[in-house]
């Protein structure tokens, strides 16, 4: 965040800075890391606003703004704002990455998951929030099988507390109760605050299916 402002003070116009500091309240908003969330989600989105007036058609903006539209509501609004990024720059797989967890928020996962998984495509090694994405659109259609290799994999590359979360009532879902336990102890290993039921990133969706199924597993897991 430091360094990100610093470029800003010396270059105003610095769409990358200022997409940069945007993903920080982002996050902050979404892990429920922020004691004022709806100031931190302000925030990201005028971070957006301002990179965009700078240059209307840089693509990663187009990102930060789909997830701010997401956590609104507004999920038909972000999907086309994913859509316009993919359309900006069509071999940029994180923006494929995007636009399929718009999709899966707005749609459902028979929607994001072709997305997702042309991002995968066009990176060689994919990134954790790839994978991440990959193994939750697993979970929506049921898939645990198929999800728990990709979400383990998640976790080895993204620090994040959410990938547990998500792997935990995946593992449940397949009787494998103890080590749903144990992946689930992880979250307080990774972030002792964090709370997945109350989380914007895991209870934001169109469809309260995915974050009721995820918030039940980890009750029956034992969370409080």
């Amino acid at each position: 965040m430091k360094l990100n402002k610093e470029s800003i003070r010396f270059d105003p116009c610095n769409v990358r800075g200022w997409v940069n500091i945007g993903w920080v309240h982002w996050q902050r908003y979404a892990l429920g890391w922020s004691g004022n969330p709806e100031m931190e989600l302000s925030l990201a989105e005028e971070c957006a606003s301002k990179a965009d007036a700078i240059d209307p058609i840089h693509a990663t903006t187009r990102s930060l703004s789909a997830w701010s539209l997401a956590f609104r509501g507004q999920f038909s609004e972000a999907v086309a704002e994913a859509k316009r990024g993919t359309e900006l720059d069509s071999n940029n797989g994180l923006l494929w990455n995007v636009l399929g967890a718009m999709l899966i928020r707005a749609d459902g996962a028979n929607g994001g998951l072709p997305s997702i998984q042309r991002g995968m495509a066009l990176i060689p090694q994919p990134v954790g929030t790839l994978l991440n994405n990959f193994g939750t659109a697993l979970v929506l259609l049921h898939r645990e099988e198929e999800a728990v290799p990709a979400l383990r994999r998640a976790m080895g590359c993204f620090r994040l507390p959410l990938t547990p979360a998500i792997l935990a009532a995946a593992l449940l879902g397949l009787g494998r109760t103890e080590e749903g336990r144990i992946t689930m102890n992880e979250i307080r290993v990774r972030d002792p605050d964090f709370d997945p039921i109350g989380a914007p990133h895991l209870t934001r969706f169109k469809n309260p299916e995915f974050p009721m199924r995820v918030s039940q597993c980890l009750r029956e897991l034992g969370w409080k």
